[in-house]
C-alpha cells in the first residue's frame, strides 16, 4: 500500500499543497470524512445528506489539489464507510 502520490510520479506537476512522504493509497482524509459522515448521519439524522455532501467534498478536494489519484480517495471513502458502520455497531448507535 505505501504508493506514490501524483506529484511524486509526475514529473513537473505543481499541486496546491506539498506533498507529504505518506502513501496515496488510500486517502486518509476519504477516510477520516466518510467515518463522521457515517457516525454522525446516524446521531443526526435529518442532516444525513449534509454530512455525506461535505464528505464527498472533503474526498474530492485531494483529488484537486493534485495530492491524491481518484482512486485513493474512492478506496479511502469505502474504508471510511466501513469504519463508520463499525462505530455505529460497536457503540451501539442504533438509535
Amino acid at each position: 500500500y505505501w504508493t506514490a502520490r501524483p506529484g511524486m510520479r509526475i514529473a513537473n506537476l505543481h499541486t496546491s499543497f506539498s506533498d507529504t512522504r505518506s502513501p496515496g493509497y488510500v486517502s486518509e482524509n476519504a477516510a477520516a470524512s466518510a467515518a463522521a459522515a457515517e457516525v454522525l448521519g446516524r446521531l443526526v439524522p435529518q442532516d444525513k445528506r449534509y454530512w455525506q455532501q461535505m464528505a464527498q467534498e472533503a474526498r474530492d478536494s485531494h483529488l484537486y489539489a493534485g495530492t491524491h489519484f481518484d482512486i485513493d480517495n474512492k478506496n479511502g471513502f469505502m474504508l471510511g464507510d466501513q469504519v463508520g458502520k463499525a462505530v455505529i455497531t460497536q457503540l451501539k448507535l442504533g438509535l
